[in-house]
């Protein structure tokens, strides 16, 4: 439905607060190619298939070198304000 509102493929899924269970990730993977989790995701993206990959925060303070810590170092990087 969405697709035909705006003319455009949709392949990515953010699970409600990040919640989902092996049979939802199975059924999300067979529809959109990448699904995000909650902080609990796997940080070894291409490992989950893409289909549970690691929520990151991205603050208004945080610089480049903080971003590209959280994309080389997937996920282990912990640039929360409330650590």
């Amino acid at each position: 439905m969405l697709e035909d509102l705006f003319q455009v493929d949709i392949n990515c899924l953010a699970y409600p607060y990040g919640a989902a269970n092996p049979k939802i990730t199975q059924l999300a993977s067979s529809i959109y190619r990448y699904s995000f989790a909650g902080n609990d995701g796997s940080p070894d993206w291409k490992a989950s298939g893409f289909s549970q990959i690691r929520r990151e925060y991205l603050w208004p303070h945080s610089s480049l070198q903080d971003i590209e810590k959280l994309i080389v170092g997937f996920g282990t990087y912990n640039n929360s304000p409330y650590k």
